[in-house]
């Protein structure tokens, strides 16, 4: 009886032992994690260490903004992450969106009060607009088991011209036309944009087109386009004389920039003159006469007219000055009133000769089709300009 009593006994005492320790272990060791569900399809994160140690993740700055960026340029940003807590954290990389990559983790356990750098890059893949993209950090911090890093800006060209092409609606063949675009310049590079020359894409009308630039004040600039460092007003003066209908040419500004060493701005309009041109074939909007695919055993012949109105109509002369490609024969007939003396009219013969060898000056561009120069001594058009498209076959 007394062995039970005294088994009793000591059971009593051990219990109150064990209770009174777990209470004080509890009071001077309290637990300060959380629980987190892991499922399947949770992303393996480092363990967290046993023990009363734990990890403590800080970042200097979750989202970084860089501002402005060139969108074909790749950007990056370290983002520091310090050990805060009393055990090791340990960093993983979990997932990027589409434009972010994590380069470089400097160190992925990082002792109690040390710091370590997460470098984040990402590119603008050529798209401008608002730019927001993110890398996640996966840690072993109880509390923050996912860090979301942010990556945010504007993606804009190193150079922007507005309008993007310039348009002449109507221009008179005896008076100059002007126009303007404005060329912004995006300090994305240590150089600021210059304007140091421009060209011309056919030579040969160089003497018919001028073009001027000033820089704008910043102030203006900033109402156009808030980004820019600079901008420049540009003045294109299409001169008097062009041949009448169509006309399509493209100015080159140089730059100084290495990442934009052109800036292209497309120039079009119709000239509207006393002076035009009729026929088969010929389509006045575009300034070409269509010829076709050739027979060359066979060869073809057309013939267009050169109509005169105006007070000038009786004095005005025609000199031919180049003809290309040389499988082209042309020939100007004699100048005969209309019979009602309100025009007069000068044929044009174009040919191509039975026997020419096959070629191809379809087009689809200016330089791929064949040419003819006409000039006049009209006062207000100098120069009648004829395309061709022809091609040659056996």
């Amino acid at each position: 009886m007394r062995l039970w009593i005294t088994l009793g006994i000591a059971t009593l005492v051990g219990l109150g032992a064990g209770i009174v320790t777990a209470v004080t272990q509890v009071n001077l060791y309290p637990w300060k994690g959380a629980l987190h569900h892991i499922g399947e399809d949770s992303p393996a994160l480092p363990e967290i260490p046993e023990g009363r140690f734990s990890p403590r993740v800080a970042v200097d700055k979750q989202l970084y903004d860089f501002g402005v960026m060139d969108a074909s340029a790749t950007g990056s940003h370290d983002f520091v992450f310090t050990n805060v807590g009393t055990g090791p954290l340990k960093l993983k990389e979990l997932d990027t969106s589409c434009s972010c990559t994590v380069s470089q983790i400097t160190a992925e356990t990082i002792p109690p009060g040390q710091s370590a750098t997460v470098t984040v890059q990402w590119t603008g893949k050529g798209v401008n607009g608002h730019f927001r993209h993110t890398a996640t950090i996966g840690t072993n911090d109880p509390d923050r088991p996912r860090v979301v890093l942010t990556v945010q800006g504007r993606l804009t060209g190193v150079t922007k011209m507005d309008p993007e092409r310039l348009v002449f609606s109507r221009v008179s063949a005896g008076d100059d036309a002007v126009g303007r675009v404005r060329v912004y310049g995006f300090q994305t590079t240590e150089k600021k944009l210059q304007l140091v020359g421009y060209e011309l894409d056919d030579p040969e009308e160089s003497d018919r087109y001028e073009v001027t630039w000033e820089e704008m004040p910043l102030e203006e600039v900033k109402k156009g386009e808030p980004d820019a460092s600079c901008g420049y007003l540009v003045t294109v003066r299409v001169k008097s004389g062009l041949p009448s209908g169509r006309f399509h040419r493209t100015i080159q500004l140089k730059t100084n920039l290495e990442e934009a060493k052109s800036i292209v701005i497309p120039v079009e309009g119709k000239v509207d003159s006393e002076v035009s041109i009729v026929g088969p074939g010929w389509y006045d909007e575009a300034g070409i006469l269509t010829l076709g695919t050739v027979r060359g055993r066979k060869g073809t012949k057309r013939t267009l007219l050169i109509v005169v109105g105006g007070p000038h109509r009786h004095d005005v002369e025609f000199t031919l000055v180049k003809v290309f490609p040389d499988l082209l024969k042309v020939e100007l007939g004699p100048t005969r009133e209309a019979s009602d003396g309100s025009v007069t009219m000068t044929p044009v013969v174009i040919s191509v000769p039975p026997g020419t060898k096959p070629a191809n000056y379809l087009g689809p561009s200016e330089d791929k089709m064949g040419k003819i120069l006409i000039e006049t001594s009209h006062p207000r058009v100098s120069r009648v300009k004829i395309l061709v498209r022809v091609a040659v076959r056996r």
